[in-house]
């Protein structure tokens, strides 16, 4: 992570640096030494008893929602990303200046091609929906940016509500089922894709 950190403040970005986590989080000396030095917000959260047993991912999503939710005056854009496998080369900033959710292809891999993709969608959904999407690219549930903390808002509110928790194990099945069905499309949310190339 402090790498990671590190490597943010490296490429000129200058935004403001928060790390949302659960409350039982332990960071390492190197990480801490690095907030300290970069003056890094740090919100730790309880985990809610009704998340209790939900995949991490699940339980990030809802954290950084709510967290928005909160604060969404003192933002005006966001990326939200998993902290242990982004390296920042410039400021990621330059290319979220419109007012819209931006998702990443993950690899040039197409969900056909990756085993735990077609497992995320076949239990949140069935084989026809794997059938319906497999020659799609994988699309990161981890790395998201906004250039509207509003469209951010809406794309969590979007997911949660249209999906079947219980049934799910992550989130990025259904990203990538409600993305290329063309739900988020009906649900006038307003992104664009960044190919991995």
């Amino acid at each position: 992570m402090a790498l990671n950190l590190f490597s943010i403040r490296q490429s000129g970005c200058q935004a403001t640096i928060a790390i949302i986590c659960d409350e039982s989080i332990q960071f390492t000396a190197a990480a801490i030494k690095m907030i300290n030095c970069l003056k890094v917000k740090v919100i730790k959260s309880k985990i809610p008893g009704f998340m209790q047993g939900v995949h991490t991912d699940m339980i990030r999503d809802n954290f950084v929602a709510n967290y928005l939710k909160r604060n969404k005056n003192i933002y005006q854009r966001v990326f939200f990303f998993d902290a242990f496998d982004v390296f920042f080369e410039s400021d990621p900033f330059q290319y979220f200046n419109e007012s819209k959710l931006y998702l990443f292809k993950e690899s040039t891999q197409k969900i056909k091609w990756n085993r735990s993709n077609r497992k995320w969608i076949e239990n949140c959904y069935d084989r026809y929906a794997f059938r319906l999407l497999r020659n799609q690219y994988i699309v990161c549930s981890g790395t998201i940016a906004a250039g509207s903390i509003d469209e951010f808002i809406k794309f969590y509110t979007i997911l949660y509500n249209e999906n079947n928790w219980p049934k799910c194990v992550v989130d990025q099945g259904s990203l990538n089922y409600f993305l290329h069905t063309g739900l988020f499309q009906r649900r006038n949310l307003s992104y664009s894709v960044f190919d991995h190339v």
